[in-house]
């Protein structure tokens, strides 16, 4: 697994994958499920391994589905619009590096900046701008690509019981394989995949808070 991890990160890498290396608070814990400490999470080869199998079928899931012509829902990301890269080309050329934005701009070209930034100081600084220029994931029935992930196709088919997308797709590829006729039309799915883009941004924003409320009580406590 490990060795087809390899082939499988080193070929996305240079498809032009944005990889972004940003502190993930983890918050700790005692048996009364109070918190106590917050640290920055570690992650391992294992959630690489887990991360890039999980992308990989997701890809397989879109292209098989696209490929069918059936009405589908597709975790989509634009690329950044004009305005935000001639500010983020802006911001990083005080710290020193260059993005030019006169052109079309590919995932690449970020890349190139994000593994520059790589081991020096302002590597987090680096990361937290380009992300910002960034427009949000969304799902949509038009299957525009993954500007972010540098895929022409790409679904969420892995998490059915965190997600109700994917378990739209299951229902879909089931009934690919099967035969059968498809348990949604265009409309439905359109509904859906706006009304999930939607709760989506709203279950971020309360992750957010949650995590501050909870580190505030660990400091006061």
């Amino acid at each position: 697994m490990k060795e087809l991890y390899d082939r499988v990160r080193e070929r996305r890498i240079s498809n032009g994958e944005l990889s972004f290396d940003i502190p993930e608070p983890e918050l700790i814990r005692d048996e009364l499920g109070r918190t106590v400490d917050v640290v920055k999470l570690t992650r391992n080869v294992a959630h690489g391994i887990i991360e890039e199998f999980m992308i990989a079928a997701n890809t397989c899931v879109a292209e098989h589905i696209f490929n069918s012509k059936t009405p589908s829902i597709y975790r989509i990301h634009d690329i950044p619009d004009p305005i935000s890269l001639r500010e983020l080309s802006d911001d990083l050329k005080k710290l020193g590096y260059s993005l030019h934005v006169n052109g079309p701009v590919k995932a690449k070209d970020i890349q190139r900046v994000i593994l520059e930034s790589k081991g020096r100081p302002d590597e987090i600084a680096v990361n937290m701008l380009i992300l910002r220029s960034l427009k949000r994931a969304s799902y949509s029935t038009s299957a525009k690509g993954h500007f972010g992930l540098a895929l022409k196709h790409y679904t969420h088919f892995t998490s059915p019981i965190r997600r109700y997308p994917d378990l739209v797709v299951h229902r879909l590829i089931d009934c690919i394989l099967s035969g059968r006729k498809v348990p949604y039309n265009a409309e439905s799915l359109e509904w859906i995949s706006n009304h999930c883009s939607i709760r989506e941004r709203y279950a971020d924003e309360l992750e957010r808070e949650s995590i501050k409320l909870e580190r505030s009580e660990e400091h006061t406590s």
